[in-house]
C-alpha cells in the first residue's frame, strides 16, 4: 500500500532535521542552560538482518519489546534515546520530534501539530508563540487507555500498539507517543511532526 512505499522513508527524518536545527539556533544565541542533542538513526533495509514480525527484542532501558510492525522502528530508537539520555546524560527534560505514524497527518492536515505530555506552562508559551507565527497545536496528555494499548498479550511492549474494538483506528498517534512515555522516567515532550 501506499503508506508503506519504501521511497518515502526519507520523510522520516524531519523530527531529526528539526531538532538539529532548533539546537543549531539555541547553540547561536549562546543560551544560558545546557542542552544536548541527540538524534537516534537507523535504516529501513529490506534484507536478511531486518527486524522479523514477532521478534522480541531488548531496548535500552532494559525492556523487552514485542515486534509487530517493522515499520514502527522510529519508536524503538526514541526510547533508546531517551533512556540513554536520563542514565548517561542525568537529562530531567526530554522533548521527542518524530513522525512515528501518519495518523497525524491523516487526521490533522499539515496544518495543525499534535503535542503530548505538555506541562500547563509549555502549552500556554507555545499557543502564545503559535499565534504569532502562524502555528496551530493542539494538546494531549497521558491516558491510561493509550498506555494500555502498548501491551502485548506476551506480557512485553509492543511497537506497533492497538486500541482494542473502534476506536483503534483513531489512536494511532496516540499510542506511539505513550509507547515513548513508557520509557521515560523524567519528563517528557513529544510533538508529532508528520511529513
Amino acid at each position: 500500500p501506499y503508506t508503506s512505499y519504501v521511497n518515502c522513508m526519507k520523510n522520516d527524518m524531519g523530527g531529526g532535521a528539526l531538532a538539529f536545527h532548533i539546537f543549531k539556533y539555541l547553540i547561536e544565541q549562546e543560551v544560558a542552560f545546557g542542552v544536548d542533542l541527540l538524534i537516534p538513526c537507523c535504516e529501513n533495509s529490506v534484507d536478511e538482518k531486518a527486524m522479523k514480525p514477532g521478534s522480541i527484542i531488548t531496548s535500552h532501558s532494559g525492556h523487552e519489546v514485542f515486534i509487530d510492525h517493522t515499520d514502527a522502528e522510529g519508536r524503538l530508537i526514541l526510547a533508546d534515546a531517551i533512556s540513554y539520555a536520563e542514565k548517561r546524560l542525568a537529562a530531567v527534560n526530554s522533548y521527542t520530534m518524530a513522525t512515528l505514524t501518519t495518523a497525524a497527518l491523516q487526521q490533522f492536515g499539515n496544518f495543525l501539530t499534535p503535542t503530548y505530555f505538555l506541562s500547563k506552562e509549555q502549552k500556554y508559551a507555545l499557543d502564545g508563540l503559535a499565534a504569532v507565527h502562524g502555528e496551530e497545536f493542539t494538546h494531549y496528555n497521558f491516558q491510561r487507555w493509550y498506555d494500555v494499548a502498548n501491551q502485548h498479550t506476551t506480557g512485553v511492549r509492543t511497537n506497533r500498539g492497538n486500541l482494542r474494538g473502534a476506536a483503534a483506528v483513531g489512536g494511532r498517534s496516540n499510542v506511539a507517543a505513550h509507547f515513548l512515555k513508557f520509557f521515560a522516567k523524567n519528563k517528557l515532550a513529544h510533538f508529532d511532526i508528520f511529513n
